[in-house]
């Protein structure tokens, strides 16, 4: 698997991912969707996005740079548990920042759990790595 911050070259190729996805698991902001002028925004520097890949895109990860805060992440679920310590490990290396987002879907945080996160207060979770 290789990681990489994405560039604007990238957005059909994310663009096709997550509209082609099987299985998929996307954990964002009020569980809203997120449409192509979106992508581009974030792709013009409104966010950072990693990806991650493996004979092509397997995950993307919204996030700040700045912050840790993680936006967006998007991965199938046979590929979470494989993919998502992987970038979230390559986010730190980059920002000497631990990730961090908010959750309040409890099976979803459950499945952070299982990856390292821990409660930070406030509906926040915090990757311990």
């Amino acid at each position: 698997m290789q990681v990489r911050l994405a560039t604007k070259e990238d957005a059909d190729a994310i663009w096709e991912f997550w509209q082609n996805q099987k299985d998929p698991f996307r954990c964002a902001p009020l569980r809203r969707p997120i449409d192509r002028d979106e992508l581009d925004r974030w792709l013009d520097g409104a966010w950072s996005v990693a990806l991650v890949e493996d004979e092509g895109i397997i995950l993307s990860e919204s996030f700040s740079i700045e912050t840790g805060e993680s936006h967006l992440t998007n991965v199938s679920m046979e590929n979470f548990h494989r993919a998502l310590p992987v970038v979230l490990q390559w986010e730190f290396e980059l920002t000497g920042i631990r990730s961090w987002g908010r959750c309040g879907f409890v099976p979803t945080a459950e499945l952070y759990y299982g990856l390292g996160y821990v409660e930070a207060g406030d509906g926040i979770l915090r990757w311990d790595g």
